[in-house]
């Protein structure tokens, strides 16, 4: 019994001989050597061993008395490393010799979680530092901003800006923590060159700022629409784009991109690159690791090339970095489109047209709309109050979940708008208690929340939709219209 034990849970005992190094199977299971044989020590470390001092530390170790230790190692007949705790008792004498017990067991699951575990705290501590100083920096910058004498219209368009680059940020950071949400892009019909024409627009201010100067050399399609996340690749470009502005101190940045057919398959190749000092060899392995920043010394997260190679591995290709021929830092998305059928892409033409009426008509959808808002923080509830009744709608704002409850009449509110987190009663249990008086009320979460599932829990609960803080009226009138509110 006792050695079944043993051997399920991979566990062996050997007697070591102080005097000629040598071990002798003595009860549970080895994968190599059975119960009885026996080895010399400094043959099978070097036979096992990861390097020399492993060697070393092995025969130091089982011919101690009262050691531990785990250590790395190669078995014979085994794929990559394993990781063995060896533990020895006090000498006793057999048979006019010194010996000693040794207990070895296969601790590789557990140091590989164990690892796992550790790498996970210091992504965590990575994480936390980052989000520290992006939060405190914008605050400070603001604090500093209400007390400066420059006139109020600079200061509102500062904050803007500011505050714009927060929420950028934050949602850098949901990628990070929740890739498998922020990645999410629906497919649909569209033109690439078109596509990364739009992405490049907004970023012109950002280049010229920076003292560059951009150049597109775009693959003309003829109007050939492909199937693809147009999210996605669009991020993609931004990322691509934003990195060449901010971190390549060079003067030019050049977005290129074609179109060949290479085995009957449509292939895109999309290429950013620039002038500039490019990527130090030192750095370009982890070029594309969440928060490396490499040499640069301009400010950010150090999680723009990271996502965006994350976005090209969505998009079924793979983000290269090369040396560009202008002398900087060159990036390569190649990847397949798909053209689909073209009844698929007259369907598709039918549904955006239909979108963009339903869009269309969603410009007014708040006007005279009844709207329940529950929001806790004073401040927000204040501001989106005055812009919901700006853009028409009836508000009744309630400073909790369970006050906006007490509220609650299904024929006297259109739609409810719901802070998640709020003291006595949160989103959660209000969405949930208004289901369960069988209302059928569009309920739309809104949610500062960048990391975790709650997004997912809201609707699980019964919410239509959700979106992110702070309200717009464009985001609400665009989940409106998806949710098809009337």
């Amino acid at each position: 019994m006792g050695d079944r034990s043993l051997s399920a849970g991979n566990i062996s005992i050997f007697e070591i001989d102080i005097e000629d190094k040598t071990a002798t199977a003595f009860s549970g299971h080895h994968p190599i050597i059975n119960i009885g044989d026996s080895v010399n020590l400094l043959d099978f470390a070097n036979k096992t061993a990861v390097d020399k001092q492993g060697v070393d530390s092995i025969v130091e170790a089982v011919t101690s008395e009262q050691s531990h230790l785990v250590i790395p190692v190669h078995l014979p007949g085994s794929v990559g490393i394993n990781y063995l705790q060896l533990e020895t008792g006090t000498y006793y004498e057999k048979e006019g010799r010194t010996k000693v017990l040794l207990i070895r067991s296969d601790v590789t699951e557990q140091q590989q979680a164990l690892k796992v575990i550790q790498e996970s705290k210091e992504k965590q501590r990575e994480l936390f530092a980052v989000v520290g100083h992006e939060l405190r920096t914008p605050v400070a910058a603001i604090d500093m901003l209400i007390n400066d004498d420059m006139a109020d219209e600079e200061k509102l368009a500062a904050i803007k800006e500011i505050t714009s680059n927060l929420l950028s940020v934050l949602e850098d950071m949901r990628t990070v923590v929740a890739p498998e949400r922020a990645k999410q892009g629906s497919l649909a019909f569209a033109d690439p060159t078109t596509l990364i024409k739009r992405a490049v627009s907004p970023l012109l201010p950002l280049v010229r700022d920076q003292g560059l100067e951009l150049t597109l050399n775009l693959a003309e399609l003829g109007g050939q629409l492909y199937h693809f996340a147009e999210q996605l690749l669009r991020q993609l470009v931004t990322n691509l784009v934003k990195n060449a502005a901010v971190h390549s101190e060079g003067s030019k940045i050049n977005v290129h991109s074609e179109l060949k057919t290479i085995d009957g398959k449509d292939v895109l190749t999309l290429t950013v690159e620039d002038d500039g000092k490019g990527i130090p060899s030192e750095y370009i392995r982890s070029a594309f690791e969440p928060f490396s920043r490499g040499d640069s010394k301009a400010d950010g997260t150090g999680l723009g090339l990271y996502i965006a190679s994350e976005l090209a591995r969505e998009l079924g290709g793979e983000l290269i970095y090369t040396q560009s021929d202008l002398g900087g830092a060159c990036f390569t998305l190649s990847c397949v489109m798909s053209k689909d059928n073209p009844e698929a892409q007259a369907q598709a033409q039918a549904q955006a047209q239909a979108q963009a009426q339903a869009q269309a008509q969603a410009q007014d959808t708040l006007s005279g709309v009844r709207i329940l808002f529950a929001e806790d923080e004073a401040m927000l509830r204040m501001l989106s109050e005055k812009m919901l009744t700006k853009q028409g709608a009836i508000v009744t704002c309630f400073e909790n979940g369970q006050k906006a409850l007490d509220g609650f009449d299904d024929a006297s509110f259109d739609l409810v708008l719901t802070d998640l987190m709020m003291p006595e009663l949160d989103g959660h249990g209000l969405v949930k208690a208004i289901r369960a008086t069988g209302s059928q009320i569009p309920i739309i979460a809104v949610t500062a929340a960048v990391v975790g599932d709650e997004t997912d829990a809201i609707l699980a609960d019964g919410a239509n939709a959700f979106i992110s803080k702070p309200i717009n009226p464009d985001k609400l009138k665009a989940v409106l219209a998806e949710i098809g509110f009337e």
